[in-house]
C-alpha cells in the first residue's frame, strides 16, 4: 500500500530451488560444489521463512547470517 496516494498493488513471487537434494545426492557432488549447493539451499529456506513471516504479519521476522565458513 502506497501511502501517500493510497493506491494498493499486489505481487507474485515464485521461488525455485536451485539445488534439489534429492538430485544432489544422486550426482555425487563433492567438495566446493557440494559446499556451495548447501549454501544456496540454507539461503533459500531462510528467504522462503522470512517470506512466510511477511505474509502472516508475524511479529517476529527471523533472518540469518550464514558466513562461507
Amino acid at each position: 500500500m502506497n501511502l501517500v496516494t493510497s493506491e494498493a498493488t499486489q505481487n507474485k513471487l515464485w521461488l525455485d530451488d536451485l539445488a534439489d537434494n534429492e538430485r544432489l545426492a544422486k550426482s555425487d557432488a563433492q567438495g566446493e560444489i557440494l559446499k556451495e549447493t548447501q549454501r544456496i539451499n540454507r539461503s533459500l529456506l531462510a528467504l522462503g521463512e522470512v517470506i512466510f513471516a511477511l505474509s502472516y504479519k508475524s511479529s517476529h521476522v527471523p533472518y540469518m547470517f550464514y558466513c562461507n565458513n
